[in-house]
């Protein structure tokens, strides 16, 4: 992150103290690792890395639901680190089983390969999706899945439309940001695809992420999840632009592949290379 999100996401996480770290638990973003698991008949273990933790709602519940190793909490953000991620580990009892990390996910050092790699709306963060990719690739093992829920432009969205988008003005948490200044890219749907392809990962779903269709979503879970969403919208986004308000949800699978040399992806990169 550069130093405009790194302030925001130091407010974010601040204020994520005043929370009930039982309400953390309550993210329709949970829901996705039993569609998983649905989908693909596979139960999610091992060894996992969560990047951009956050709160460490997705590393809790899984440490608190699955049969895990260890779950990496990787976050960027001091406070979330030093003070969010221990508290809410320390209420759920799971100090034995996640691990929170200091750190970039364009720069991962863990010291063993995971089986699962979980980004709930952390990629869309990356300066280069092309090297987050490459990083992500470096700590998952072959055969290994990454499961994502990212914020997503249309395939349509044109040069022009960004360059709209990153000159506006957006007001979160009383800050004044110019969306082009921070790394919040809401890249095009296609480009997440692309970047992992080129990084060895195939594409296994790519679909659109609605909490409200979820297979056994409970309606309590459902009211708890919209309030907490509305009071932190009211608190948060005081001014958004016509583009991100067009953002969609979308929910994706990648399993690395054994082999990476992919001739028809590759070789244009190497002679890219070899000319630089």
């Amino acid at each position: 992150m550069n130093t405009v999100d790194v302030k925001l996401h130091d407010k974010i996480h601040e204020s994520m103290l005043m929370e009930d770290p039982r309400s953390i638990l309550n993210n329709s973003r949970l829901l996705l690792f039993e569609k998983f698991e649905r989908m693909f008949k596979l139960k999610i273990g091992g060894s996992i890395l969560d990047i951009g933790s956050g709160s460490g709602y997705a590393a809790i519940w899984l440490a608190l639901n699955r049969s895990v190793k260890v779950v990496y909490a990787l976050e960027f953000s001091l406070p979330a680190v030093s003070k969010l991620l221990p508290r809410n580990i320390s209420f759920h009892d799971v100090q034995e089983t996640v691990i929170p990390i200091c750190g970039s996910f364009e720069n991962i050092q863990i010291d063993e390969e995971v089986d699962f790699i979980i980004s709930f709306g952390s990629l869309h963060h990356s300066s280069c999706l092309y090297s987050t990719f490459s990083s992500l690739g470096s700590v998952l093992k072959p055969g290994g899945y990454v499961i994502a829920q990212e914020p997503a432009m249309n395939n349509q969205t044109t040069n022009l439309d960004y360059n709209l988008k990153y000159d506006c003005i957006e007001k979160r948490f009383g800050m004044e940001i110019r969306n082009g200044d921070r790394n919040d890219s809401f890249f095009r749907d296609a480009e997440y695809i692309t970047a992992a392809a080129f990084n060895g990962f195939d594409l296994l779903n790519s679909g659109n992420f609605n909490p409200r269709k979820a297979i056994r979503f409970s309606l309590k879970l459902f009211l708890k999840h919209f309030l907490s969403l509305l009071k932190l919208r009211r608190e948060s986004y005081d001014q958004l632009s016509e583009l991100t308000k067009d953002v969609k949800n979308k929910f994706y699978v990648f399993r690395k592949h054994d082999e990476m040399n992919i001739p028809h992806l590759w070789n244009p990169l190497k002679k890219s290379a070899h000319e630089s």
